[in-house]
């Protein structure tokens, strides 16, 4: 295995309006990062992924050195299953990656049918429940443009709550336990925002998500996202730390990847005892080289 140091930076949030009823398009996160001083010069600390993955990263170690049998019984059947699946998309990597660039390279392409090709042929053969759903209010619904005539599941993607930061996902990757499960949670953001938004829709959130500049925003981190749209990520990331907390309190981390992918990087941020990590991933020159769509937020719960 390959050594390749990847670093999470590390934020904190300084003030926001999540006590305020505002949908995650107007969320307001302002943040810092947590800088060394130590050698004269202001740096950004940063922890490797290594260091908070170190049990998946010595995992795949063992394995490697243990040979094509010598590990299944070592690990437990969820991480079995886990690797099994990707194994699966590792073999089978060069039809998925023909499938996405099919659909990134055409000059109709809209955001649904970009996220229908990122949940069939990258996110949803990865995700725990090995299933996507994308936001049910999309508009052009149809099958899965690549060719293979996959037909998604367009449903309920409502996070949050109506009395503080609440809004829609573009494509949610449900854990191994059943989604119907949270939809009580998600029913209550959609049906108390829909019945509020109605009666004042022309001076808040209209339901589609704003367009932003492409610019990128001048601060210190390294960003990759338009300032507003990087603080509705943030504000996203907190918002489903704190519902795996409330649904997994048992569990010895509520870490919820929020994925956002953009025309030439893929951001990660997750959250971990009030701490934001973030880390940035900009060699995707293979399936981004022509692409000129707007951010897309692909997130799992």
């Amino acid at each position: 295995m390959r050594e390749k140091k990847f670093l999470f930076g590390v934020l904190k949030v300084k003030s926001c309006n999540a006590t305020l009823s505002v949908p995650f398009s107007k969320a307001e996160c302002k943040y810092d990062g947590y800088w060394d001083d130590t050698y004269g010069i202001s740096e950004m600390c940063a922890i490797s992924f290594q260091t908070i993955f170190d049990k998946g990263v010595s995992l795949l170690k063992m394995i490697e050195n243990a040979g094509e049998d010598g590990w299944t019984d070592e690990i437990d059947d969820h991480t079995k299953s886990a690797l099994i699946r990707l194994n699966e998309y590792i073999e089978n990597k060069d039809r998925h990656v023909k499938s996405l660039l099919t659909v990134l390279n055409m000059d109709d392409a809209s955001e649904t049918d970009i996220s229908v090709v990122f949940g069939e042929h990258l996110l949803g053969l990865l995700a725990p429940s090995k299933t996507y759903r994308v936001d049910g209010r999309s508009k052009g619904k149809q099958c899965c443009r690549c060719g293979c005539d996959a037909f998604p599941a367009f449903n309920n993607t409502g996070i949050g709550h109506e009395e503080v930061w609440h809004g829609y996902i573009d494509l949610v990757l449900p854990s191994y336990r059943s989604y119907e499960d949270m939809q009580s949670i998600a029913k209550i953001v959609v049906q108390m925002d829909e019945e509020k938004q109605s009666k004042k829709r022309k001076l808040d959130f209209d339901g589609e998500e704003k367009k932003t500049s492409r610019e990128k925003s001048i601060v210190t981190v390294k960003q990759v996202l338009p300032e507003k749209e990087y603080e509705q990520a943030l504000a996203q990331t907190i918002v489903f730390s704190l519902l795996q907390k409330k649904e997994h309190p048992a569990l010895k981390h509520h870490m919820i990847p929020n994925i956002v992918i953009s025309p030439k990087e893929v951001e990660v941020l997750c959250m971990m005892q009030k701490m934001i990590f973030f880390f940035v991933a900009t060699d995707f020159d293979c399936l981004w080289r022509k692409i000129q769509k707007e951010s897309l937020y692909l997130t799992t719960v």
